[in-house]
């Protein structure tokens, strides 16, 4: 007998820090991240991986964590506090990954 999957359960990972401390810590330091980097979002079907990738991203911040994301070709989302005003960025490979929609709720 064949199966077949019928549906695909999709993972979404949020890490996110405090402006004051975060509980992030960086390896490479030791200590918190200090970055605006507030949220980031890595979406996937495995979610060790994705919690694994979403405080790698958080660790590396905007920049390198967005380089990396496309890189490794993966669906990443994150926002950034930019002077007090919210500002997101996604990767590559959530731009065009067409089974995925973001939608943001007022």
């Amino acid at each position: 007998m064949a199966y077949r999957l019928i549906r695909q359960v999709l993972t979404i990972i949020i890490s996110k820090t405090v402006k004051d401390y975060s509980h992030i810590s960086d390896p490479r330091t030791g200590a918190p991240i200090t970055h605006d980097l507030v949220s980031a979002s890595v979406f996937g079907t495995n979610p060790v991986e994705g919690d694994a990738w979403a405080t790698t991203m958080l660790c590396l911040g905007p920049d390198e964590g967005k380089a990396v994301a496309n890189e490794e070709s993966l669906p990443f989302y994150h926002i950034q506090d930019v002077n007090d005003a919210f500002k997101n960025s996604k990767s590559n490979a959530l731009i065009h990954d067409k089974n995925i929609t973001l939608s943001q709720q007022k």
